[in-house]
């Protein structure tokens, strides 16, 4: 046996692993310090640059919590002090414990001493759970036996339930309660709220995600500046970030050029109205005399909500097909970009391909996991509060913690959040934000505490539609939102009967009314409901 060799392992096993590892848990708590001010910094000057008229309100709640946030990393730094120098001596004195124990005992009866501790500790800690582990099963064992005898003899007559008496309460499917949280109506700070509005993007820091669709943008104005014909069109549903887009392609991909921005409001079906509708936009005279306007004309064209521009009845399509013909005579002296929902673009391309027309299509689809999840903590981060996901309690015995156990991957509270969230919201961003919203626990001390998220049932609300409710449903997305009349229209029924259909879905949550464009749409709460259900009937 070598003194020094044996000391400096000694020393390398027991000293050196934790000096290190504290060395690095100090240098991680300055990180976050750091970190910690600079996000300060990043609160208080998000909430000075809003002019909103609540500015005032935002940077009390900036200033409250960046205070807080301060205090808590103050608190974590002034903290690790007493335990780091606990750790370090508790550390030192194993060491030479060990180095004392190796120089008064030879190497073979040191090896003897660790193989007699380790195995008497191994069978006594095997009989220990064996134990535990056959007394447990025999007692699960007693109980399900104990219960299925029991329902056995209700079964055949010979023993009556003790809740023999029958008291039946019959209520209506409802919404989950992630579903239909009025997001307006929750406490929270005006800072958290403003960052979390339910409005499109105007800060281009705040769209996530959207690279590639940005980089076709940039491509079709490239193409219409050299002359070529161009046109694009962004297709998605609601809640992808459509008009998010389009606001940030403005700042970045169409700077320098003249932007005319409209938005179908109320529904045009024929030609003539939809030449009426540009021309008083473009501020042209003569509606017949468009095409020579915009062929001397260098400029693009915004046009939102298109799926407004038909009704799907024989004889409703007037509007769809003008613009389609419009766009094609002019997309070389005119970039047009035309936003609709992919609902009424699938039935349009159907009908008569027109996607057709487009040099550029862009699909604002679902978002990915890691898309939402860094919106989502851009937002917050802004906030100044600290964020804590509270633990689901795991349920279902051993064979939910053997199936967890096997899934592997990151299960904590926080990855199993956002894994939920993606799945729930199906990768709609304004469905993922009311979620996150909903699911917030409380506020306290300057931290956010969120609520575990876990999977709805939606079947007893899926089971309830008949199939003119799905109908319905499926016409709304394609149009955007139906007036009584138009449903009456599309269904060929009495102006009454659409009347009650409409009523009973809004009754139910399913439907609520567009004040801003008129007639009723799918309620954003109910999107993925509605999305379920026609998606098991395949109208979807």
């Amino acid at each position: 046996m070598q003194p020094r060799q044996a000391a400096r392992r000694a020393l390398a096993r027991n000293l050196r692993p934790e000096l290190e590892r504290d060395f690095d848990l100090v240098q991680s708590h300055h990180r976050k310090a750091i970190l910690a001010m600079e996000r300060v910094r990043e609160v208080v000057a998000f909430a000075e640059s809003d002019e909103a008229a609540e500015a005032g309100a935002l940077t009390r709640d900036a200033i409250q919590h960046s205070l807080s946030l301060l205090e808590f990393s103050r608190g974590e730094l002034a903290s690790w002090q007493p335990d780091f120098e606990l750790r370090q001596v508790r550390a030192a004195a194993e060491a030479f414990a060990e180095i004392h124990l190796l120089l008064g005992r030879d190497w073979l009866s040191v090896q003897a001493y660790v193989a007699d501790r380790g195995f008497r500790h191994l069978a006594s800690l095997t009989g220990q759970l064996a134990t535990e582990t056959l007394s447990r099963f025999a007692r699960r064992g007693i109980a399900w036996s104990t219960a299925a005898g029991r329902r056995f003899l209700r079964r055949i007559g010979w023993s009556v339930s003790a809740d023999a008496g029958h008291v039946e309460v019959v209520t209506r499917a409802v919404l989950p309660r992630q579903f239909a949280v009025d997001v307006s109506t929750i406490a929270l700070p005006a800072l958290y709220r403003r960052l979390f509005r339910p409005e499109p993007v105007q800060d281009s820091r705040f769209l996530v995600g959207r690279e590639r669709e940005l980089a076709a943008v940039a491509e079709a104005r490239e193409f219409w500046e050299q002359g070529r014909p161009a046109a694009l069109l962004v297709v998605g549903e609601r809640g992808t970030g459509k008009t998010s887009l389009v606001n940030c392609a403005e700042q970045q991909c169409l700077k320098g050029v003249e932007i005319v921005r409209e938005e179908f409001t109320r529904r045009v079906v024929t030609a003539a109205e939809l030449r009426s509708f540009l021309a008083a936009r473009l501020g042209v005279d003569e509606p017949d005399l468009l095409e020579e306007h915009l062929a001397r004309r260098r400029c693009v064209i915004v046009l939102e909500e298109a799926e407004r521009t038909f009704l799907r009845h024989i004889g409703h399509y007037g509007a769809a097909r003008a613009l389609q013909r419009l766009i094609a005579a002019t997309c070389s002296s005119v970039l047009w970009i035309v936003v609709m929902n992919s609902s009424a673009f699938k039935l349009l391309d159907a009908a008569f391909e027109f996607g057709s027309g487009f040099s550029h299509r862009v699909n604002t689809g679902a978002a990915s996991r890691d898309d939402i999840r860094n919106a989502i903590l851009l937002r917050h981060n802004l906030s100044g509060l600290r964020l804590e996901f509270m633990a689901e309690p795991l349920q279902g015995g051993h064979l939910k913690k053997l199936a967890a156990a096997i899934q592997g991957g990151d299960r904590s509270p926080e990855a199993l959040f956002f894994n939920a969230l993606r799945r729930e919201s199906e990768g709609v961003y304004r469905t993922a934000f009311d979620i996150w919203l909903a699911h917030i626990g409380s506020i306290e001390a300057g931290a956010l505490y969120m609520r575990p998220l876990s999977r709805p049932d939606l079947g007893q609300v899926i089971s309830e539609f008949d199939q003119e409710d799905l109908f319905t449903l499926a016409a709304v997305l394609q149009h955007g939102s139906l007036t009584p009349e138009e449903h009456a229209t599309v269904f060929q029924l009495s102006l009454t009967e659409s009347r009650a259909r409409i009523d009973q879905l809004a009754a139910r949550e399913i439907l609520d009314e567009d004040r801003r464009r008129g007639g009723f749409r799918v309620r954003p709460h109910a999107i993925r409901v509605v999305r379920e259900a026609l998606y098991r009937r395949n109208l979807l």
